[in-house]
């Protein structure tokens, strides 16, 4: 709990999108994500040091992870029908 809380800290506790200080989530920029079967603690260390890193995260409220979320599922299967269509597998 203590490195999400700085982690937070460092990030500065609101949304960038909306500017919402409740049920925020971290979000990476470059739309990596991670799989649902790692532990909590794990994935919270590993951001810590990707954010010392350098790698760029960024807080968003849980409603717009969620469409950020689902456009980014929305481009992807778009991507993968016209790589299809033009003989490319993904």
């Amino acid at each position: 709990m203590r490195i999400r809380k700085q982690l937070f800290a460092r990030l500065g506790w609101k949304c960038v999108r909306c500017g919402s200080s409740e049920d925020l989530s971290i979000d990476h920029v470059d739309g990596r994500s991670w799989s649902l079967n790692m532990a909590w603690v794990k994935r919270m260390q590993r951001y810590w040091t990707e954010f010392e890193a350098g790698v760029r995260l960024r807080l968003l409220c849980m409603p717009c992870h969620g469409k950020r979320s689902f456009k980014q599922a929305q481009a992807r299967r778009r991507r993968k029908r016209l790589d299809s269509r033009q003989g490319r597998f993904a």
